[in-house]
Formats: C-alpha cells, structure tokens, sequence
C-alpha cells in the first residue's frame, strides 16, 4: 500500500481508496489525505517490526522466513490454512503470469485497476482454477518460531533491552511521531535551504549556507497562497486544528483492524 501511494497514478490510487471504502466505511469517514497518510505510517511500523525480527533471526532467537498459505473452506465452513511447498507456489505464480497475459494486464493492474473489464475477467478465471486446486484464495505471510532456550534468550535481551527492541511496533510510538509533527507545524520556525539566492544577493564564495526563517509553518499559511494551499491539504487542515495526531490514531487502528481481518 506504501508503494501505491508513492508510484502508481492518481486514478489508480483512487481506484484503490474507493475499493477501501467498500469493505469499510470507517475508511471512507477517514479520507482520502488521512488514508494515504496512515498507510505510510503502517508501512513505516511493519518495516521497523521486520529489522527487529530480522536481527532476532541473525542471532539464532527465531525462525523466521516468507511463507505462502492456501484458505480452504471446511465442511462446517470454517476456514483452514494449508501451507503450500515451494513447488506449489510457482505452479500458482506461473498460472497467474499466463492468466495475466491472456487477458492482457499486468500485475500492477490486478492491484490497483479494479474497474476494468479485462481486470474483472482475470479475477474470473483465477478464482476458478484455485477453485479447480481446492483452495478459496491464497496469500503471503510469515512464520515464526522460537529456537533458542532460556539462557540464549536472557544473554541476548541483557545486550538488547526488549523496551527498546520492540518498541517500533506500537501504535502508540507513531502516535507520539505524529503528535510531534503537529508541534513542529506550530512551533519550531521553517529552516529553508538556500544558498543559490544568498549567493547572488551577498557574493563571495558560494557555500552550504542557510537561511533561517522566524515563521514556523502554520505562520506561513497567510495570504491567498497560503489559504490555498490550507484548502486543498487535508492534512495541512488538521494540523492547524490541532487534530493531526487524533486523525492518525484513529486511522492507524482502523488499519490495524484491516490488516488483522485479511490477515
């Protein structure tokens, strides 16, 4: 979801936000601006979460690697997980790559391009032939377990306090990231780095100067400019409310759910 905000198109993020917005109209409650924010913030934790779990693996605490599952539907309609063998798993990719080229699209498109007919069609097929393999939908995940005995454990936590280790994968410490944010907005002044126009107002030799402002950021939002730019930024809006830090906590635990629930 990161990588969408950042790369893909306008029309295809708001392809993907209107999706959203159907399995859960909290999201839509959120907006659009607020959507996209959370979803770099969830990112941003999960990403901090891997480089802790990735150095428990390097210190033989964990087990820890890629895993993918396969959802089955029980007599009783219960879902089970089969883990599928690595054999399994490319016969399925390259199922999908053929699929893919038969209808023309890119995997890109199956991601974010909901609306197209060929799009549409693809999902067709493909729930098909995994109907065809006894599975409802398969998915990437993680597996996790503990290898080292209680000695290993409490020499390596000695080394690395467990507050300190673990500490990125609260909502709460981007919450506090968020909160910070929104003070900066109203009280530290804007630093702008400027040292072509310090060099042809004053001369001499050109160098890294900067040029301080006494402004901070919300003093700014002056003018016709500035009341622009406070119009069209979702976010530059609850900043100068002092609800930022509300928005995003609001919108992280709705992801959470949302991650948890597709998990």
């Amino acid at each position: 979801m990161y990588e969408a905000s950042r790369k893909i198109g306008t029309d295809e993020r708001k392809s993907f936000f209107d999706k959203a917005c159907e399995s859960d109209s909290r999201i839509e409650e959120m907006g659009w601006d607020v959507f996209w924010e959370c979803v770099k913030e969830v990112e941003r934790l999960k990403k901090q979460v891997e480089s802790v779990l990735d150095e428990l693996k390097e210190n033989e605490i964990i087990y820890y690697a890629d895993i993918y599952q396969a959802v089955i539907e029980a007599d009783d309609g219960q879902e089970l997980y089969e883990t599928l063998t690595p054999d399994e798993v490319i016969k399925i990719k390259r199922k999908q790559m053929q699929l893919r080229q038969k209808h023309m699209i890119t995997h890109q498109d199956v991601m974010f391009n909901f609306k197209s007919n060929a799009v549409k069609a693809y999902k067709r097929d493909e729930k098909e032939y995994l109907k065809h393999l006894g599975y409802i939908r398969v998915f990437e995940t993680k597996t996790i377990a503990l290898v080292a005995w209680d000695k290993e454990i409490e020499e390596y936590f000695s080394r690395t306090p467990l507050t300190d280790a673990f500490r990125f994968k609260h909502i709460d410490f981007a919450v506090r990231l968020a909160e910070k944010r929104q003070n900066t907005f109203h009280n530290k002044s804007v630093v702008i780095r400027n040292d072509n126009q310090l060099h042809k107002e004053l001369g001499g030799k050109k160098k890294k100067d900067v040029y301080k402002e006494t402004n901070t950021a919300s003093d700014m939002i002056i003018g016709n400019d500035g009341i622009r730019k406070l119009l069209d930024n979702e976010i530059i809006q609850l900043k100068m409310s002092n609800s930022y830090t509300e928005a995003i906590d609001n919108g992280l635990k709705v992801l959470q759910v949302e991650e948890e629930a597709t998990a």
